[in-house]
């Protein structure tokens, strides 16, 4: 029996793992929508990189087997185009049933048909004067127009009687709908559809999606902040590898892009009805009220940590005892406000941060140039390659550079995907922090993310010299306390997971990550869950390894969490007694162990390790958000009696200042 998966087929598994929740009545309807969103944002992703990816392979090597599932590759993009088609079925079905709860809410998308006939009239009149007015067409040649059409981007199209085709611009883009009155709203599609129809043009919508893939190995590292605009130029001329249309005339318009493209008919997708939930949501989000009651989650106020001051330093309560906070239950702000203090602090000399993905706006950057006006060194690892925000961070790239600030970038072959901060103070202290996610206050707002905080001089010590061997470009040293990839990591691991391996029954092995992919890790759970070591893992999305299969692992148990907030917190657990916990920012892939730098830090602090056991356990136990993987790696909804989330325990007790301990 085969114990093992294909990534991407379990990572499609995932997605209809989200795409599901869409149907579930405990999410409020707008709530709902966004889940819509992100299964169907998901899957453009997917194509543009995924696809994009195993095409390439497939053209280097046309006979090659998959090693998880043993199938020839080109048998499984096959079945990957055949899921994602079934996937945007299922979003359309699930979006109708969406968009009928709304009209009982009243908010209603009617057709132009459903309209009176004054309605209609002032209606088409409307849209005429405030928009169409404002509009252009521009003749092409299809053939040359999708050669520099760019990725995920809405395109208005027409065809004339004679298979004229047309480019329709607005100077001011229409809203995704227009109100009738205060519960009715007609969508701009079909107010063009009708406007054409009686021209007898034939009116469509079109979205592309192109490889987005990028290849870096062509420069060195010094020509890629110069280099890396013309790159993501090249992003918009990659190969077309699908097709959405929106028409009511799929018949009369698909032989076209069928002609024009190198696509088959299941990648060119058609439909007569309503497709993209990326911008319906963001429609949505505009006209329902922030704080409506119903319709959207109370909203939630992150709370100062428990057991800080907040009238103290920071910087001397973490010289105390180590910190750990947990986003976005505790506040983002709070690293902030480490950082403004930091700025302003006499015995701080040297800050350095590494960063993956940033916000716009952000008030870390701020922080940082201020800390620099202040006369303290700052120096920001910035890694350039951070898939769609790479345009982002060479923006914060000049701009911190401009200020003073010492910017580096990662270097060629190893990705800088580590999460971690190093405060230099005076007589050789330090203060470190290690976290899961990125530093970046919005999605520190909606991602569960763990931030470890210590003044151990040990680590600090260690975490500067880190930022030093990537300064120099020197190979990272072996280190006592910190476990850093791509050198000493996956062999830190291993070394674990044997050692485990060796208590048998005794042994116990836990860990809640984002992916499981490295070969090498899964023959060491496999070799474990055979000796009989107890292993509990979260895992939110990819999973290689299948749980629960005779004679292999049938002591591995794998759950995933989807909920409210995206899960995207690790840790490590290993052993009963006295167990051993590691915090940071790498999954089990083989792109993290072996391509990237990552970083994994012991928590030394007794009480500490008992909140992470406990946050360990609280997740593990969630049967509302939470599924059961079993041995075909289907996700099965938990059905316990009484139900428990793990989200909303930890909101109710962030907004009453509890602790959950």
């Amino acid at each position: 029996m085969n114990v093992t998966q294909n990534r991407d087929i379990s990572w499609l598994k995932f997605n209809k793992r989200v795409l599901n929740e869409s149907s579930r009545d405990l999410h409020p309807l707008l709530e709902r929508a966004l889940f819509l969103k992100i299964a169907s944002n998901n899957l453009k992703e997917f194509s543009m990189i995924r696809i994009a990816s195993l095409r390439s392979l497939s053209n280097v090597d046309p006979n090659h087997i998959d090693a998880y599932s043993q199938k020839p590759l080109k048998d499984i993009i096959k079945t990957l185009n055949h899921e994602i088609n079934l996937q945007r079925e299922a979003i359309l079905m699930s979006g109708k049933t969406l968009l009928k709860a709304l009209a009982l809410e009243k908010i209603e998308f009617v057709t132009l048909e459903r309209l009176n006939a004054e309605e209609q009239k002032n209606l088409i009149h409307s849209f005429k004067e405030q928009f169409l007015s404002l509009s252009y067409q521009t003749r092409i040649s299809l053939s040359e127009f999708l050669l520099v059409v760019k990725s995920n981007h809405l395109y208005r199209l027409l065809k004339s009687k004679k298979n004229h085709f047309y480019h329709l611009n607005f100077m001011q883009e229409p809203p995704y709908a227009i109100a009738i009155d205060e519960k009715r709203f007609v969508r701009t599609e079909n107010i063009l559809h009708a406007i054409y129809e009686e021209k007898k043009v034939h009116y469509f919508s079109a979205n592309f999606i192109r490889d987005a893939d990028l290849n870096f190995d062509t420069f060195d590292d010094d020509e890629l902040p110069k280099k890396l605009k013309t790159l993501l130029s090249s992003r918009d001329q990659q190969s077309l590898n699908r097709v959405h249309l929106k028409t009511p005339d799929l018949k009369e318009i698909k032989p076209f892009f069928l002609k024009e493209t190198n696509l088959t008919g299941k990648e060119i997708l058609g439909s007569t009805d309503f497709e993209s939930w990326e911008y319906l949501y963001g429609f949505l989000n505009q006209i329902i009220d922030k704080d409506h009651p119903t319709l959207r989650y109370a909203s939630h106020l992150p709370a100062f940590p428990l057991g800080l001051d907040a009238q103290k330093s920071l910087i001397k309560q973490i010289q105390k005892s180590d910190q750990l906070w947990h986003y976005p239950y505790d506040a983002f702000a709070t690293f902030e406000r480490l950082l403004h203090e930091a700025a302003y602090h006499p015995d701080v000399k040297e800050l350095f941060i590494t960063v993956y993905r940033i916000a716009q706006n952000s008030k870390i950057v701020e922080a940082l140039k201020l800390a620099r006006k202040n006369k303290k060194k700052v120096t920001v690892i910035l890694e350039l390659r951070a898939r769609f925000d790479e345009a982002n961070n060479l923006f914060y790239a000049d701009e911190l550079k401009a200020a003073g600030c010492d910017v580096f970038f990662g270097p060629k072959k190893t990705k800088i995907h580590a999460k971690i901060f190093v405060m230099t103070l005076k007589n050789n202290h330090y203060i470190t922090q290690i976290g899961s996610g990125n530093y970046h206050e919005v999605t520190a707002l909606k991602y569960t993310d763990f931030a470890y905080l210590t003044a151990n001089p040990e680590i600090g010590l260690e975490a500067y010299h880190f930022f030093q061997s990537l300064i120099q470009k020197k190979e990272v040293p072996t280190f006592k306390h910190l476990l850093v990839g791509p050198h000493h990591l996956k062999e830190a691991l291993i070394k674990a997971i044997e050692g485990e391996t060796k208590k048998k029954e005794e042994g116990y092995i836990g860990f809640k990550i984002n992916a499981l992919t490295d070969k090498d890790i899964i023959e060491k759970l496999i070799k474990a869950s055979q000796e009989g070591v107890e292993i509990e893992t979260i895992i939110r999305s990819i999973h290689c390894l299948l749980p629960g299969v005779k004679g292999y692992t049938e002591t591995l148990k794998i759950h995933s969490l989807v909920g409210r907030f995206l899960e995207h917190s690790r840790v490590y657990v290993f052993g009963k007694k006295d167990p051993k916990i590691l915090i940071g920012s790498s999954d089990l892939m083989s792109r993290n162990l072996q391509r990237r730098h990552e970083i994994l830090c012991p928590v030394e602090d007794e009480s500490i390790k008992k909140r992470l056991l406990k946050l360990f356990k609280l997740s593990f136990k969630d049967n509302v958000y939470s599924a059961r993987l079993n041995d075909k790696g289907q996700h099965i909804m938990k059905n316990d009696s009484l139900p428990f989330s793990v989200h909303e325990t930890l909101l109710d007790a962030s907004k009453k200042g509890k602790d959950y301990l």
